[in-house]
């Protein structure tokens, strides 16, 4: 019966283990980053002069389905050659589930609130001082990544949802010493800036400990 039990522990272990390197690649902590520049394009209308307010909306898409190519294609073309692919057990497959469930719900509740927005419709949701952009970014981005961090079983994403909720914050003081459009490239650009230089750093470790396999 111990024996049993040992073993059931060991295969536990060696299905978390091979689940976490699924992250070592650096592609999850680049597609984080990337996002979270993503929120400070606004200094971009100064190059490209496109019909206001619309052009920060076309920014927004072109930058976020590139963000979205770039993981990817570097999953399927670097990073699965590389360590194959795994079938995971019912309780990991689960926990992946629930959170494609709670991805759906997130994204849609996103698109209402960017609609109303964008429409001046939560204008009399505005809070006094820096406590609205605080709220926004705990809710927008620290929420639910941090819920992503735990269903995905990723530690290093609970710090990334804490760096990308304040900076809402942070963005929202620098505009107040500042001005734009160093309150985005600063507020959004460093931390975002940080996560994908971390991201390339486990990227060229990746590469190194999983050379591409060689075809016969």
């Amino acid at each position: 019966m111990v024996d049993i039990d040992n073993d059931v522990l060991d295969i536990k272990s060696l299905e978390k283990k091979v689940y976490r390197s699924f992250f070592e690649d650096g592609f999850w902590d680049i597609f984080i980053g990337m996002l979270l520049l993503g929120f400070g394009l606004g200094w971009t209308r100064i190059i490209f002069d496109i019909f206001e307010p619309l052009d920060i909306m076309i920014i927004s898409i072109i930058w976020t389905t590139i963000t979205f190519l770039i993981y990817y294609l570097g999953k399927k073309f670097i990073t699965l050659p590389r360590i194959g692919i795994v079938k995971f057990g019912q309780k990991r497959k689960v926990r992946q589930k629930k959170l494609k469930i709670f991805l759906l719900i997130n994204v849609l509740f996103g698109c209402i609130v960017f609609i109303l927005t964008f429409f001046g419709l939560l204008e009399f949701l505005a809070l006094a001082g820096s406590l609205t952009p605080l709220l926004i970014g705990l809710i927008s981005y620290t929420f639910p990544f941090t819920i992503v961090a735990y269903f995905l079983d990723f530690n290093r994403l609970y710090i990334y949802a804490l760096m990308g909720g304040f900076s809402f914050f942070i963005s929202d003081i620098i505009y107040s010493i500042l001005g734009s459009p160093l309150d985005s490239i600063i507020g959004f650009g460093v931390p975002g800036g940080i996560i994908v230089v971390v991201g390339l750093i486990f990227f060229i470790k990746f590469l190194r400990k999983y050379p591409k396999p060689k075809k016969d």
